[in-house]
């Protein structure tokens, strides 16, 4: 999603847990704010960023903080003093589009480690890479259509309304047309997808409370709205696989829409 101009900085500090020989260290981390989007485009709306740290063998990340934009400094506690830590983060948008991860920061940990920036190391955050081709596929119901969100676009299948206000960060992505009379139909909606993406839902505001399935999402404070209700948006991340929606719970209401990132 963004282009990273970025520098990562870490530098390790070593504390004292008391009186007894066990210690522990903190990270320092500071980075430059991104500017721009994958397009090009000036990015206005970044919202915070997530700080990814793993320190066991396999260099996996097990831990996330997340830090609220604007700031570009953050201190990771509670680190071993032993072995290897590994440092990378995202940065996120206001409707929860996150980045590729940053470069990763690596730094042996050791009680030799000196007081902070007089032993940090620098990573360059890469850009996106060239995004495989997005594939939607085996949607279910069949009968589904998918089209490009914009507004003036059909939203049903089966109805002639049309979306008159889209969320910037929405326009332009696949979006499935469902079908209105599928609003109480228990059997959900689902399609494959080929490659990692974030999926959001356009829910009908006037139903309350939200499908349990849903109340998991995060809700992005966004809308869209139609020439017949407005739906608040909610986005969830989905690997390469099988995406699954449960039913929508609204009789007498409007179905929902999905659109794919």
């Amino acid at each position: 999603m963004y282009r990273f101009l970025a520098i990562l900085l870490v530098s390790l500090t070593l504390l004292s847990n008391g009186a007894e020989a066990a210690e522990f260290c903190q990270a320092d981390l500071n980075w430059t704010e991104p500017t721009l989007n994958d397009d090009g485009s000036l990015l206005t709306d970044l919202t915070s960023y997530e700080i990814w740290n793993g320190c066991d063998q396999t260099g996996i990340y097990d831990t996330v903080k997340v830090v609220l934009a604007p700031a570009t400094s953050d201190t990771v506690l509670g680190l071993p003093c032993v072995g290897t830590c590994y440092f990378a983060a995202k940065a996120t948008n206001l409707i929860g589009v996150s980045s590729v991860f940053s470069n990763e920061a690596e730094k042996a940990m050791g009680p030799e480690l000196v007081p902070p920036d007089s032993d940090s190391i620098e990573v360059s955050w890469q850009e996106s890479p060239p995004a495989q081709g997005l594939v939607i596929s085996n949607t279910q119901p069949a009968s589904y259509q998918l089209g490009v969100l914009a507004e003036g676009e059909l939203i049903y299948i089966d109805r002639s309304f049309v979306f008159i206000d889209v969320p910037g960060g929405l326009a332009g992505l696949d979006y499935l047309r469902t079908a209105n009379d599928d609003k109480a139909n228990p059997a959900g909606v689902s399609f494959d997808v080929n490659r990692p993406v974030t999926v959001f839902v356009a829910h009908d505001v006037r139903i309350s409370p939200v499908p349990v399935w849903l109340s998991s999402w995060t809700n992005t404070g966004t809308t869209a709205s139609s020439d017949d209700t407005s739906f608040n948006i909610y986005s969830k991340d989905f690997p390469a696989g099988s995406v699954v929606l449960g039913e929508n719970q609204g009789k007498g209401k409007s179905m929902y829409s999905v659109m794919v990132n």
